[in-house]
């Protein structure tokens, strides 16, 4: 307010924004230590605040396409209500897992008009029993981690024919370990974004878009050669794997309990454990016995179980055999694909090959197209081993790749022995898709296209 000389007052507008704009410089000099602090802070909340928005924005338009398909659903009097069987691992993700699910992944199915049912797994190994609970879904959704994924697909596969037909959805609330989701969906798969990985791999789910996926059975044993000798595989507990086995110097380093045990090393953790492992490396190199059979495109031999499984079919009268839907003609003409192997001799199917393998940085047994894919490495350096340690953090199936670029050695088999070497140091541990298992020897056998899986 200013004075215009008779007494009369002029009021002034001021800019107050720019005012303050002003003195922020001044406050900040005046204040250095306070704004040191709270700066980054503002910057943490801020930058969180806006993720926040951007994911339910997309979760806002992912809802809109399901409506939209839900709508059209109902609209027609004789498409049946589908119903979907969800199984949640409530602890993954730092005990995050049923809320980001309820953020996107149940919405956009209950607009879509599907009958969900959500099982909740409290304990380890439960998703293997509760997998019988599915067999009037169209589809099992598996909504965890790597181990979540890995007992549910074991769950499939040791249940009935029934559930073992149905699709698998894979919504990845994992954090880290999310190996089969990016095996499958590797083009759309964004590292630290769940709930848009999640409405990717729901999007794949609604437009029904599913490919077939190998697996590998793997049984630990006392005696990797008991199998050879005629030993019954049902005798023992078995698990199959979707990305793999591996073990070796390479595994050790990427274990996530290696890492949280230096918490405190901060954004450095990985730093270190890598350079604490890299000068102590050369002493965990492992060594082991290997056999194999060699790949077969198919014979008596090596069908031998579905070959009789197929005669048992031709030879039922159960016409509920695959479900109501299924007729003795459908049943006849898969049996018949299968038994066209029964007139096929392959002498050298049955050969059994070996190898002793020492100074292994890492060895990785994965199911490929359409054989077990082992890949041995050896004779890496200690630079070779830091480098590629760290770049393997980075991805969670680098574990599974041998990235060294010192001596590969690759072998293609059906089924593979694997025991330790006399007098050669065998490992502690192996990680199979991500979990860790007690490294006793084990059998693993390839089994071509077992689950179907949607992809985005």
């Amino acid at each position: 307010m200013t004075e215009r000389g008779d007494g009369i007052y002029i009021i002034e507008k001021h800019d107050v924004s720019s005012s303050y704009v002003a003195k922020l410089p001044g406050f900040f000099r005046r204040h250095w230590k306070k704004a040191a602090i709270a700066s980054p802070i503002v910057y943490f909340l801020s930058n969180l605040a806006y993720n926040r928005y951007q994911e339910e924005l997309l979760v806002i338009e992912a809802c809109k396409r399901a409506k939209q398909l839900g709508e059209q659903r109902l609209r027609s009097s004789f498409e049946k209500q589908p119903k979907v069987t969800v199984f949640v691992n409530p602890s993954a993700n730092n005990q995050k897992a049923l809320a980001q699910i309820e953020r996107s992944l149940l919405p956009m199915l209950h607009l879509a008009a599907m009958d969900v049912r959500v099982v909740k797994m409290e304990e380890e190994g439960e998703g293997k029993e509760l997998v019988s609970v599915c067999d009037d879904s169209q589809a099992i959704v598996a909504a965890g981690g790597d181990g979540t994924v890995n007992e549910i697909i074991t769950g499939i596969l040791s249940s009935e024919a029934k559930i073992q037909r149905l699709p698998l959805l894979i919504a990845p609330v994992g954090y880290r370990h999310n190996s089969l989701y990016k095996v499958i969906n590797h083009r759309t798969y964004t590292p630290k974004h769940t709930i848009k990985n999640i409405i990717s791999a729901t999007d794949s789910f609604l437009a029904n878009s599913t490919q077939p996926v190998s697996l590998m059975r793997v049984i630990p044993m006392p005696k990797a050669d008991q199998l050879l000798d005629g030993e019954s595989p049902r005798k023992f507990k078995n698990v199959f794997s979707a990305v793999g086995v591996s073990f070796g110097p390479y595994r050790d380093v990427l274990d996530q309990s290696s890492l949280d045990k230096f918490w405190y090393f901060g954004p450095l953790k990985k730093l270190f454990v890598t350079s604490k492992a890299t000068f102590a490396y050369k002493d965990r190199k492992i060594g082991l016995n290997i056999k194999w059979t060699d790949v077969c495109s198919g014979c008596k031999l090596c069908k031998k179980d579905e070959i009789e499984n197929a005669k048992r079919k031709l030879s039922s009268k159960n016409r509920g055999l695959f479900g109501a839907s299924t007729t003795n003609k459908d049943i006849a003409l898969e049996a018949n694909k299968v038994l066209k192997f029964d007139k096929i001799v392959n002498e050298k199917c049955s050969i059994v090959r070996s190898r002793t393998l020492i100074d292994v940085d890492q060895i990785v047994f994965k199911p490929g197209k359409d054989c077990i894919e082992i890949s041995v490495s050896t004779g890496a350096s200690g630079l070779d081993f830091f480098t590629q340690s760290l770049f393997r953090f980075r991805d969670p199936t680098a574990g599974y790749t041998i990235l060294s670029p010192a001596n590969i050695t690759r072998i293609n088999c059906k089924e593979v022995w694997v025991e330790p070497s006399e007098g050669k140091r065998y490992p502690n541990w192996f990680s199979l898709d991500n979990e860790n298992f007690e490294a006793i020897p084990f059998y693993a056998k390839f089994y071509k296209d077992s689950i179907r899986a949607f992809k985005s």
